[in-house]
């Protein structure tokens, strides 16, 4: 119906046809104004299509609500039980379904388990990098390879190359879901000096362009009032 309504419009109103080029390009413009989908949106949508009972599922709200900047829990199972009243059971079984949920690292208590979360996700549980940031998370944050090669039984050279891999991990997955406010602004109007006068432009990319039909009566061709 688009199609036909323009190409009778085309047939009509003159020569310069709104295109369908012109639709898309002004189509994309309406839809770069939509916000991006924000984290908790993101979460729930994984949580409707997942098998969940309904005291889990309430949890599951409580706790998406509460999460950081981060994707990190703010909460102990504990408090949001004691805040909804739902049974502690229900909240544990939340949070589990939630460190489920993409992106990996997401429902975390803290970074290290952010970060193992994530290996976990890559099938690297049981790896030296699990380890070490399981059981030593204190020297590699001190980057004390010697101590961390000595009580992990491993050289130094297998230490390094575990460090580099934690540094390709995220260590904040909730923040590439961050609404940009960096927009490019397209401005309706541009002025610009030719000479010595100043010309005003208007951008109408955008803007339908408006025609006059010629079967419409003559005298609202000519501007008298409808």
């Amino acid at each position: 119906m688009d199609d036909d309504w323009r190409d009778h419009m085309a047939s009509v109103g003159g020569a310069q046809p709104y295109t369908s080029e012109d639709a898309e390009r002004r189509q994309h413009f309406f839809d770069s104004l939509v916000s991006e989908t924000s984290l908790q949106e993101h979460l729930m949508q994984q949580a409707e299509l997942a098998d969940l009972g309904a005291d889990v599922l309430a949890a599951l709200r409580h706790l998406v609500g509460g999460l950081d900047d981060r994707g990190f829990l703010t909460q102990s199972a504990s408090d949001v039980a004691l805040q909804t009243a739902l049974p502690l059971s229900a909240v544990q079984d939340a949070i589990k379904a939630l460190k489920s949920f993409e992106p990996p690292g997401i429902g975390a208590k803290d970074l290290a388990e952010c970060l193992l979360l994530q290996l976990a996700a890559k099938g690297r549980a049981a790896s030296l990098t699990s380890r070490m940031i399981r059981d030593h998370f204190d020297l590699l944050t001190r980057r004390r390879i010697p101590e961390l090669a000595r009580k992990l039984g491993a050289d130094a050279d297998d230490v390094q190359s575990a460090i580099e891999e934690i540094g390709k991990l995220d260590p904040a997955p909730g923040r590439r879901f961050a609404e940009d406010n960096n927009r490019v602004v397209i401005p309706d109007v541009t002025v610009e000096k030719d000479g010595e006068e100043w010309k005003i432009h208007l951008n109408s990319d955008y803007i339908p362009r408006l025609r006059i039909s010629s079967t419409l009566p003559r005298s609202h061709r000519q501007g008298h009032a409808l």
